[in-house]
Protein backbone atom coordinates (compact mmCIF):
# COMPACT_ATOMS: atom_id res chain seq x y z
CA UNK A 1 0.00 0.00 0.00
CA UNK A 2 1.12 3.45 -0.97
CA UNK A 3 1.40 6.37 1.82
CA UNK A 4 2.16 10.06 0.55
CA UNK A 5 1.50 12.87 2.93
CA UNK A 6 -1.53 12.74 5.21
CA UNK A 7 -3.06 11.13 1.74
CA UNK A 8 -3.32 7.06 1.66
CA UNK A 9 -4.47 5.23 -1.31
CA UNK A 10 -4.01 1.64 -2.62
CA UNK A 11 -3.07 1.67 -6.14
CA UNK A 12 -2.28 5.64 -7.05
CA UNK A 13 -0.95 8.89 -4.90
CA UNK A 14 -1.71 11.88 -6.82
CA UNK A 15 0.85 14.96 -6.39
CA UNK A 16 1.99 13.63 -2.95
CA UNK A 17 3.27 16.34 -1.08
CA UNK A 18 6.21 14.19 -0.03
CA UNK A 19 6.89 10.23 -0.14
CA UNK A 20 10.25 8.20 0.96
CA UNK A 21 11.74 4.76 0.16
CA UNK A 22 14.02 2.54 1.73
CA UNK A 23 16.28 0.04 0.74
CA UNK A 24 16.00 1.14 -2.91
CA UNK A 25 17.93 -1.38 -5.30
CA UNK A 26 17.34 0.90 -8.75
CA UNK A 27 16.23 4.37 -9.98
CA UNK A 28 15.41 4.45 -13.63
CA UNK A 29 15.01 7.83 -15.15
CA UNK A 30 13.50 8.84 -18.52
CA UNK A 31 13.00 11.76 -20.09
CA UNK A 32 9.40 11.00 -22.24
CA UNK A 33 9.53 14.52 -23.76
CA UNK A 34 9.67 18.51 -23.04
CA UNK A 35 7.25 18.31 -20.42
CA UNK A 36 6.97 14.67 -19.19
CA UNK A 37 9.28 12.60 -16.81
CA UNK A 38 8.93 8.94 -15.34
CA UNK A 39 10.95 7.38 -12.99
CA UNK A 40 11.13 3.51 -11.97
CA UNK A 41 11.72 2.48 -8.35
CA UNK A 42 12.75 -0.80 -7.36
CA UNK A 43 13.50 -1.72 -4.06
CA UNK A 44 15.15 -4.68 -2.58
CA UNK A 45 12.57 -6.62 -1.65
CA UNK A 46 11.31 -6.91 -5.37
CA UNK A 47 8.29 -3.94 -5.11
CA UNK A 48 8.63 -1.48 -7.43
CA UNK A 49 6.88 1.87 -8.40
CA UNK A 50 6.11 4.48 -11.11
CA UNK A 51 6.46 8.19 -10.87
CA UNK A 52 5.21 10.23 -13.49
CA UNK A 53 6.06 13.86 -13.32
CA UNK A 54 4.17 16.21 -16.11
CA UNK A 55 2.07 19.10 -17.33
CA UNK A 56 2.67 22.69 -17.45
CA UNK A 57 0.62 22.88 -14.39
CA UNK A 58 2.93 20.04 -12.79
CA UNK A 59 1.27 17.07 -12.14
CA UNK A 60 2.71 14.18 -10.45
CA UNK A 61 1.87 10.72 -10.24
CA UNK A 62 3.42 7.70 -7.69
CA UNK A 63 1.74 4.33 -8.76
CA UNK A 64 2.83 0.70 -7.22
CA UNK A 65 3.19 -1.50 -9.95
CA UNK A 66 4.83 -4.47 -7.48
CA UNK A 67 3.20 -8.16 -8.80
CA UNK A 68 0.83 -9.29 -6.65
Amino acid sequence: MLKGGKEQMKDEIKNPDEFVFEDVKMIHWENMNESAYWCGITLNDGRYFHLNIHGDNLRVYLTDESPE
